[in-house]
Formats: structure tokens, sequence, C-alpha cells
């Protein structure tokens, strides 16, 4: 799909981020901080006690036509009240940066399972791959509070609507 890896550390500051363990096939996900499911089953890749993961339809994750990461981090400093005027200049930075060749398609505040979150969609059409990024401010009982959600496929639109069906925090 893309290798894309936002980075919105700005405000953010996480100890165990990582995306470094082996691949396995999966169609469930249990991490400290929820468990996911996927509509099919993915290679997916989480250390033990993260919360970040990525998951992938092709034999690497830059090889897919389908993809998700998810970012997990501890922040002192983002709360409620401050969320989205935190994560909407982080996220459209990231998209800015890391994806030039991308148009954003739509952006806006929403609800990822319950909990406040800004996203972004945007699109490469001359190489048809979507990408929807998503900041998300949830905490949960093992300290985490900000996350960062990304879906790319080989497709006119993504969204996280088959992982936020089958998301559940902990």
């Amino acid at each position: 799909a893309v290798k894309h890896y936002p980075q919105t550390s700005q405000q953010a500051s996480s100890g165990s981020n990582s995306l470094n363990a082996p691949a396995v096939s999966a169609s469930r996900l249990s991490t400290p901080c929820y468990a996911a499911g996927f509509a099919s089953k993915f290679n997916v890749s989480n250390s033990s006690g993260s919360c970040d993961m990525e998951a992938f339809n092709g034999s690497t994750a830059e090889t897919s036509t389908d993809a998700y990461k998810v970012y997990a981090a501890t922040s002192q400093t983002i709360s409620g009240a401050n969320f989205l005027a935190t994560a909407k200049p982080a996220l459209e930075k990231d998209i800015q940066t890391n994806l030039p060749t991308f148009a954003v398609t739509s952006e806006g505040e929403t609800k990822f399972a319950g909990s406040p979150a800004y996203t972004i969609s945007a699109l490469n059409s001359a190489q048809k791959v979507a990408v929807v990024e998503m900041a998300v401010f949830h905490q949960v009982t093992d300290g985490e509070n900000f996350f960062i959600l990304v879906h790319a496929v080989n497709a006119n639109s993504a969204n996280l609507n088959g992982l936020e069906a089958q998301w559940q925090w902990k």
C-alpha cells in the first residue's frame, strides 16, 4: 500500500513503541490497551506488552495492498480539553510531510469506539492508494492516552470502520 510512519511526537512521548516483532497470521489481536479484530487474516506484528501494532495482507507491510498501523503514546500535556487543538495540526503536518503526493479528501472531528478523534483521509489518485489517519484520545488502564491509527489501501478510499466494529478498549 504505502510506507508511512506518522510522527506526531511533538506532544506525546512513549517508552514502549515497537513494531519490530515478527509478524504472525491472525484475525484477532489483544494488547494491554485494546483488543481488535479484522474481517480477514492479516500478518500482525505486535511486541509483547506494547500497544503498537502493524497488520498487513502481503508478505511485508511495504508490499501489501491493505495495511493498518496503531501507535500508542502517553502524554502528560494532552487532555480532553486540548486534544483536538493538538491532534488536528499534528495530523495535517504529518500528511504534508510524509505523504506529499497525496491530496486530502476529507478531515474533521469524529469518534472512534466512543472516544474523541480527529481524522484525515488522503488519496494519491495516480497510484490509486488511499490513506486514513486518525488521532484518538482515550485513557487506558495501561497508561496510554493518545493513539494514532492508520489504514492504507490500494483503492480510492480508506476507512477504519471494520477495525472500529471489532475494537474494544481495555
